[in-house]
């Protein structure tokens, strides 16, 4: 098998990162994913993609209005996965370098009923990745929020847990963000002291003895949704919710709030928007700029007439730097966005219904201040672009950066006129502007389950991770290691 050569840079800096790697297990890290390839978010080590995929189409770029991305082809010998030492058997009937065989897939939890959200977290550095999820706890039929980690050291060890919070009490939602090595900051809306409420807790592995929770809402509202992230000055973090006020007819609001690294508060919770007809949710955040952050989320009415797509930036305190900007309207019910960003540039990706092609997913390349960025002759901005095209039909969409390409995954849909009835998950590779450079089947899911996420670090490893639902109404969260991804 056809491997590729790596540089003395990456060698030493990939002997450096193991070093590390193995201090961190020390430390209980909870999740090392053994690089692949040098590369990742902060550094400028290359980065292996394998993007090679039998419905890539010509090459084409986009500089006008038809807003297309376009798609090229790989030579089969350069897009071959890394060797793993055995054959991999794939399910049939799909395509691509990514595709997964299911000793692959990691079953994180199962429960009788769907998974509301995968808040996948990571650490970059240390290239630690964990997700908090919800499921019955020691409380009867209350809830508890569980700690998801699993080691990817050449053992093929599945994945543990460990219990991160017990309340006995309803939780609604959870997320999670890493703010130092080994050390995280867990946020969740659940009813510990009615009513429902933000808390945030710090948490530090199953063998922490010490954490603190702070109360961050007190009042009648009731949250809905929650997204976290450091922002680029490492020393605040910035938290994002909607909630609503059913009982007093104020309607909802989506708000954000600065905190320290310790989840203390730095100041009085900043309203982005409020409406008394719409609805916030979807939300997803993540660093901008030199010390801002991002905020995407969809706004909605209950019958879906409203169906918008929204980027929104903001300041160090937490103040929109600019009105929301309308990324695209009419999305329908189905509607999902998410977005990304390092020191190379950002996208928003998003999902929406097209009343003449069906569901179908756009890129809309940004830059540090969450504005188009330029295009390369200087002077115009970028236009979005369509990634999934017809008779394609893809939702549920996600995002990562790796130094200066984008990897996006999303659910898509069984086409109607298949026999195959089952969703598939794929990915997309793209450029630094938002061409597409080739794409992949990963595997074989559920066609409802909500939003997948996807995030990498700066080894250059890729994890995804995904809700299946089965006939019954149950789920299973499901995690990966993309195997395409990596030198």
């Amino acid at each position: 098998m056809r491997r590729f050569s790596v540089s003395i840079f990456c060698e030493r800096r990939r002997m450096r990162r193991h070093v590390r790697g193995l201090r961190a297990q020390t430390l209980g890290a909870l999740i090392v994913f053994t690089a692949l390839a040098c590369g990742g978010d902060d550094h400028g080590g290359p980065v292996k993609l394998v993007p090679s995929d039998q419905d890539a189409g010509p090459d084409a770029e986009q500089t006008g209005d038809a807003g297309d991305a376009g798609e090229h082809t790989t030579d089969a010998s350069d897009a071959a996965p890394p060797d793993s030492g055995s054959p991999i058997e794939r399910p049939d009937g799909l395509a691509g370098n990514c595709v997964s065989a299911e000793a692959q897939v990691y079953t994180v939890a199962e429960r009788s009923e769907p998974f509301l959200s995968t808040p996948l977290a990571v650490d970059p550095t240390l290239a630690t990745y964990a997700m908090p999820y919800v499921k019955t706890g020691g409380c009867g039929t209350l809830d508890a929020i569980y700690w998801a980690s699993l080691a990817s050291d050449g053992t093929a060890m599945g994945p543990t847990d460990s219990l991160a919070f017990d309340g006995c009490s309803r939780v609604r939602d959870s997320a999670a963000t890493a703010v130092a090595a080994g050390q995280w900051l867990l946020a969740s809306v659940d009813n510990r002291e009615p009513p429902y409420d933000v808390w945030v807790t710090t948490y530090a592995g199953a063998d922490a003895t010490e954490t603190q929770a702070t109360r961050l809402t007190q009042n009648s509202r009731v949250e809905t949704a929650l997204a976290l992230t450091v922002l680029p000055t490492g020393n605040k973090v910035a938290l994002a919710y909607a909630d609503e006020d059913p009982l007093n007819g104020k309607g909802q609001a989506l708000n954000v709030r600065m905190l320290d690294m310790q989840g203390q508060p730095l100041g009085d919770a900043v309203t982005i928007e409020q409406s008394t007809t719409l609805y916030y949710s979807g939300l997803s955040l993540r660093p901008l700029g030199a010390e801002g952050a991002a905020l995407v989320y969809v706004r909605y009415s209950p019958d879906y007439t409203t169906s918008d797509i929204l980027l929104v930036a903001l300041d160090s305190s937490g103040n929109a730097q600019r009105a929301p900007w309308l990324l695209a309207s009419k999305a329908g019910p189905s509607a999902s966005v998410d977005v990304t960003w390092n020191s190379e540039g950002g996208g928003v990706v998003y999902s929406r219904s097209e009343a003449t092609t069906g569901r179908q997913i756009w890129f809309q390349q940004i830059d540090e201040t969450g504005v188009a960025a330029l295009q390369r002759d200087g002077r115009t901005r970028a236009p979005a672009l369509r990634v999934v095209n017809a008779p394609r039909r893809g939702i549920d969409v996600s995002v990562t950066k790796l130094l200066s390409s984008f990897v996006v995954a999303y659910r898509e849909l069984p086409d109607p006129a298949s026999t195959e009835t089952r969703a598939r998950l794929r990915v997309y590779f793209l450029d630094r502007y938002g061409a597409v450079i080739g794409s992949s089947d990963v595997g074989y899911t559920s066609s409802g389950g909500g939003r997948t996420s996807i995030l990498s670090a700066n080894d250059g490893s890729v994890v995804m991770s995904w809700n299946q639902v089965n006939d019954e109404g149950g789920s299973a969260l499901k995690v990966l290691r993309l195997p395409c991804v990596g030198g």
